[in-house]
């Protein structure tokens, strides 16, 4: 039986005694694989990508890549070593710009800081 390169298994999250998430799991097979999460507002897409990033502790189940536990009851690795990037879709622009001023703001801001890589 080979293993999937990324697994969330049976992952419940919780808040304050609220279930935010229950009994999740989906897997990604290959490395590059893409997925989709989609489903209505509230359903708990992003707290699903908050624990895979580890920006919330899940409560029961498992979160794995590459063979490596990242998450369980037990496991937690902090966010800064699981080497997983989260972008988040909301506060990326400043409404009351320009789609122009948007971009120029970060050509200013590459300039002040002296780096190609912002």
């Amino acid at each position: 039986m080979t293993k999937n390169f990324f697994e969330v298994k049976n992952v419940d999250f919780s808040v304050s005694g609220k279930t935010k998430v229950k009994d999740v799991s989906f897997s990604i097979k290959n490395e590059g694989d893409v997925i989709c999460l989609l489903g209505p507002s509230g359903i708990g897409k992003t707290t699903i990508l908050r624990t895979i990033a580890g920006l919330e502790k899940i409560d029961e189940g498992s979160i794995e890549l590459n063979n490596k536990t990242l998450s369980s009851k037990k496991i937690n690795v902090e966010p800064e070593n699981r080497n997983i990037s989260l972008a988040f879709q909301e506060n990326s622009l400043f409404p009351h710009y320009t789609v122009e001023k948007n971009i120029l703001l970060v050509e200013n801001a590459k300039q002040f800081l002296g780096t190609r890589n912002l």
